[in-house]
């Protein structure tokens, strides 16, 4: 069967939480950000272009340094990177391994009480194609060999590693290999039953059909009213909070209208209902043509946004509650990508008021924080 959206669908019961949202007035807590009750953590980021992960509703892991912003260059040069472990409200810590190996490439993960993180660099044995790391809860690790695909976003031949992101809950931090998804790129759900399968790699040059595919038996494939054109693999984000595959193309919203532009925004796939559904953004001029880091929350809809800003003015940057007839502003500044932790209600990212406060030697703030949607 095919499925397509319900024309005009604008995803009211999402926009009515945002707005009780914003209705709210600053909570009673010794940080806030905007309007809401917020954490900072005072580490200077080492991985900017990282979110930062949630080990648990309350923990945070990510690279950073115990020392803060660096006052200079020439500091910042002499920096180890580390492990940081950040529970709310409490000091963060640094995870003593000598076996962590500071790197870009080097492999660090951390979901549903578990890190892990690569011992020895990132290259994998040549023989056996498997990589060295350690796993467990903090306190407990164990030393382990696995496969890991070092491309990122893109999934291996063997169906290694699904592309896109699974918010909240995500099952191990070692990519499940499902063969049935082998040569083809494709995004998993949290929770193993199902997969959308946006085309055979050796065929992603050519117009294909997404289709749903379940991984359980008994339960028939669907395809849905879209194409791999239509939606970006790598901007595919799993909720598990919602139950919801999040579908769209990266960039701005220009880039994911309509041919009319009269709908840029983003689907929604249900695969336990098998529906699809479309949800309108406000194209604001501003956003066209920016990198938007779109994240589902139990609020609603949130996306954070650089659009023109500069060294000094933040301009209309910062984080935004994305609602049918408007983009509304919820907190401005300079943003880095957002994580989502199991109930919905958190975000985490790196955040400066302005770009100038990114700078090292300069006295604002640019360190990971988080704030709590739900409160």
């Amino acid at each position: 069967p095919t499925l397509s959206p319900p024309k005009g669908r604008r995803g009211r019961s999402a926009a009515a939480l945002l707005l009780a949202l914003l209705q709210l007035a600053p909570a009673a807590h010794a940080d806030t950000l905007g309007a809401f009750t917020s954490w900072e953590s005072g580490i200077d980021p080492m991985a900017p272009q990282e979110a930062p992960q949630w080990l648990d509703e309350q923990t945070l892991v990510f690279r950073g340094d115990l020392g803060g912003k660096p006052d200079s260059s020439s500091a910042a040069v002499q920096r180890k990177q580390r492990i940081i472990s950040w529970t709310l409200g409490q000091a963060p810590t640094a995870i003593d391994d000598d076996r962590w190996v500071e790197s870009r490439r080097a492999f660090l993960c951390a979901a549903d009480g578990e890190i892990a993180y690569s011992i020895g660099g990132n290259k994998p044995d040549p023989k056996s194609g498997r990589t060295r790391i350690a796993i467990g809860p903090p306190g407990k690790m164990q030393d382990r060999q696995v496969r890991i695909d070092d491309r990122g976003a893109i999934p291996a031949e063997r169906g290694m590693l699904p592309v896109g992101r699974v918010v909240g809950l995500v099952p191990s931090c070692v990519p499940r290999a499902e063969p049935r998804m082998a040569e083809h790129l494709w995004a998993a759900d949290g929770t193993g039953r199902y997969a959308v399968d946006f085309a055979e790699i050796e065929h992603q040059a050519e117009r294909n059909p997404v289709v749903l595919r379940p991984l359980v038996p008994g339960v028939p494939t669907l395809t849905v009213d879209l194409t791999d054109r239509d939606v970006d693999p790598a901007c595919t984000i799993y909720a598990t909070f919602t139950g919801l595959f999040y579908l769209r193309q990266c960039g701005g919203l220009r880039a994911v209208a309509d041919p009319d532009e009269s709908c840029p925004g983003y689907w929604t796939l249900d695969p336990a209902a098998r529906r699809l559904d479309r949800h309108c953004l406000a194209a604001d001029e501003w956003l066209a043509h920016w990198p938007l880091d779109l994240m589902p929350t139990r609020r609603g809809m949130i996306f954070a946004t650089r659009a023109d800003a500069t060294a000094d003015d933040t301009g209309p940057a910062g984080l935004y509650a994305a609602l049918p007839d408007r983009n509304t502003l919820l907190v401005p500044g300079i943003f880095g990508p957002l994580a989502v932790p199991p109930s919905g209600c958190k975000l985490a990212f790196a955040y400066a008021r302005q770009f100038a406060d990114m700078n090292f030697g300069t006295p604002g703030a640019y360190s990971i924080r988080a704030i709590d949607v739900c409160r």
